[in-house]
């Protein structure tokens, strides 16, 4: 992949094929060829191990689920991860890139999946191997894996239907501002009672669009508010002490588009400087206008 950084003097060359790699790395220990940290005996079981799956796509994405262990007390998170969990983008462009990265990355952990399931076969096969006292951790640790490796892609999965709302969403807000400068421009043509405008036509197109401007919003409201359910419900999978400003900052991003639906000088000028001095006498285009003017309240 474009930008994959390249291995370094005293490494050992990646093959191509095998660019992103997914490895157990403990602090007591080394890393195999095959990916899989081989432990030394300390001796002393309660001495703390923090061990991690770092999962990578090159430039662009990279997770860490570390593993904090010692007699008693077991932690596992997502201890870095770029882009981060809520990262969501300012607009329908930055959250359609965002999407790529994660589907990338995705399709990665697809691939390496057998990888990974080898790596988890041979943690739980550690305690197999250890005295009886030591045996207990290691089977704790083999069970702390597995659900960092299913709580990781759960995260994952969840994170990309976010994305995928969130592009909806952003694409949903540029249409309602579109319709909005349409419908604008055509009452501004109708008051200027401007030559060669057939009015009984421009009503009827304005009804058209007041019409989808009315849905466009409903449907942009309803898919703001599943964002920022969703980003406080991902926000809440995890204690990370940053999570938290990470939740706000995000929902704060959907919050203030939202706040364009019903607080733009457009929709302000429509309502204060157009629509009172319009003679409507179609009911449907009363009704409609009327329908847009909830939205503000």
């Amino acid at each position: 992949m474009e930008g994959t950084p390249q291995a370094s003097a005293n490494e050992n060359p990646v093959p191509k094929e095998r660019t992103h790699q997914i490895r157990l790395v403990q602090s007591n220990g080394a890393v195999n060829e095959n990916g899989v940290s081989a432990t030394r005996d300390e001796g002393d079981v309660s001495t703390t191990t923090l061990s991690t799956i770092a999962v990578r796509a090159g430039d662009h994405a990279s997770i860490v689920v570390a593993l904090l262990k010692s007699v008693g007390f077991i932690q596992l998170r997502i201890d870095e991860m770029k882009p981060s969990l809520l990262a969501i983008g300012g607009s329908s462009e930055e959250a359609a890139s965002l999407l790529h990265i994660h589907e990338d990355l995705m399709a990665r952990l697809k691939d390496k999946e057998d990888q990974v399931t080898a790596l988890l076969t041979r943690a739980e096969n550690l305690s197999s191997e250890k005295e009886a006292k030591e045996a207990v951790v290691y089977d704790d640790m083999a069970k702390c894996l597995k659900e960092a490796w299913h709580g990781l892609n759960k995260q994952l999965l969840l994170r990309g239907y976010l994305l995928r709302d969130t592009v909806s969403f952003y694409k949903l807000a540029r249409r309602h501002e579109q319709l909005l400068n349409t419908v604008s421009e055509a009452l501004k043509k109708i008051m200027a009672r401007e030559n060669g405008v057939d009015t009984a036509l421009a009503a009827r197109k304005i009804e058209k669009n007041v019409n989808e401007l009315i849905e466009t919003t409903a449907q942009a409201v309803d898919t703001g508010s599943s964002v920022i359910s969703q980003i406080r419900t991902l926000g809440q999978l995890s204690d990370d002490p940053e999570r938290a400003q990470e939740i706000l900052a995000s929902c704060v991003l959907i919050e203030k588009v939202m706040l364009r639906f019903i607080d733009s000088p457009a929709i302000s000028a429509i309502f204060e400087n157009y629509v009172p001095q319009l003679s409507i006498t179609n009911e449907n285009e009363h009704r409609n206008f009327q329908e847009l003017a909830q939205w503000r309240l």
